[in-house]
C-alpha cells in the first residue's frame, strides 16, 4: 500500500515522496526498507539458540565434502545437496 502511496501523481504525495527520497539517502533506512521489500527482514522465533536461527541462510564461505572451497548461494542454485563444513 505504501508503494501505491509513493506512486500517485497528484500533489498530495509529493511531501511523502520527498521524505522518502531523503531517507533513501541514508544507509540504515535504505537498509531496512530494501530488507522489508525483499522479504530479507522476515525471521521465525525458534528459540534464542543462535542468533542466525529462524534466519536467511547468509551467503557464507564453505568447504565441500570433496574439499573444494564455494558460496552458499552456488550451493543452492543448483538445490543440489552437500554437507559443508564451516572454516
Amino acid at each position: 500500500m505504501a508503494q501505491v502511496a509513493l506512486g500517485s501523481p497528484d500533489e498530495r504525495h509529493r511531501a511523502l515522496r520527498d521524505t522518502v527520497t531523503e531517507l533513501l539517502k541514508m544507509d540504515e533506512p535504505r537498509r531496512r526498507i530494501a530488507a522489508m521489500l525483499s522479504g530479507l527482514d522476515i525471521h521465525y522465533n525458534l528459540g534464542e539458540a543462535h542468533p542466525l536461527l529462524g534466519r536467511r541462510v547468509p551467503d557464507l564461505d564453505v568447504r565441500t565434502a570433496n574439499g573444494r572451497s564455494t558460496r552458499v548461494s552456488s550451493l543452492l542454485h543448483d538445490a543440489q545437496a552437500c554437507a559443508p563444513q564451516f572454516r
